[in-house]
């Protein structure tokens, strides 16, 4: 019986995990700030946000390009997995109207 808990427990614990990225702030040409953050889950789908609205949900880190909208401006990230001896190093280059926007580190 304490097995079945345990195993449960643990199976629970380690997928409702995200990793979260910093918050940051890039101000458009028009003077708008735009606060960007992300989370990427475990099985490495990535999410982000822009003003806490999601404009890219969910899509895995493996795609070359990640494409969303916010307003009418154009969201597009560029993300990197690499695999280290202890986790992994996960991150994604966020760019809006084709302008260098943040960097996303997946902690």
């Amino acid at each position: 019986m304490y097995k079945f808990l345990l195993i449960t427990i643990l199976a629970i614990a380690t997928t409702a995990c995200a990793y979260h990225s910093s918050r940051q702030v890039f101000k458009t040409d028009s003077g708008e700030d735009l606060t960007i953050t992300g989370t990427a889950s475990p099985s490495l789908l990535i999410t982000v946000y822009i003003n806490g609205e999601t404009v890219i949900d969910s899509i895995p880190i493996s795609s070359d390009e990640m494409l969303g909208l916010y307003n009418t401006s154009k969201v597009r990230a560029r993300c990197r997995f690499e695999p280290q001896m202890f986790g992994s190093k996960k991150e994604c280059d966020i760019y809006v109207d084709g302008k260098y926007a943040a960097n996303l580190y997946f902690r």
